[in-house]
């Protein structure tokens, strides 16, 4: 999906099980994992760039946010939910990132 999208630098928001999971998964293809977004986690700036949310951070195409995980899960949203919500934020992330058209088409009769 993401090199369907021309997208060729990502960045993970939440280096959880499922941030590390996808860091890892991400990593061995040719998209490029510029950076990570996590607030509690200095052990990981020995392999990546790591910001804070409230820091000025660097373009990429695309940011994956694996943040709802633990917390929905917690609360008992089935894992599957959870994989929907987190494709529909991906969806909306990427479409926002895209450069879209004044106006439509001519529409040829």
């Amino acid at each position: 999906l993401l090199t369907k999208r021309n997208i060729k630098s990502v960045a993970i928001y939440g280096m959880g099980n499922w941030g590390c999971d996808l860091f890892d998964e991400i990593k061995e293809t040719e998209i490029k994992i510029k950076y990570v977004l996590d607030q509690n986690n200095k052990d990981l700036e020995k392999v990546i760039k790591v910001y804070k949310i409230n820091e000025k951070i660097p373009h990429v195409d695309a940011v994956i946010v694996t943040v709802l995980n633990n917390g929905l899960l917690m609360i008992g949203v089935p894992s599957m939910i959870i994989q929907a919500i987190r494709g529909v934020i991906f969806i909306i992330l990427v479409c926002a990132s895209q450069t879209r058209p004044q106006g439509l088409p001519a529409r040829d009769n």
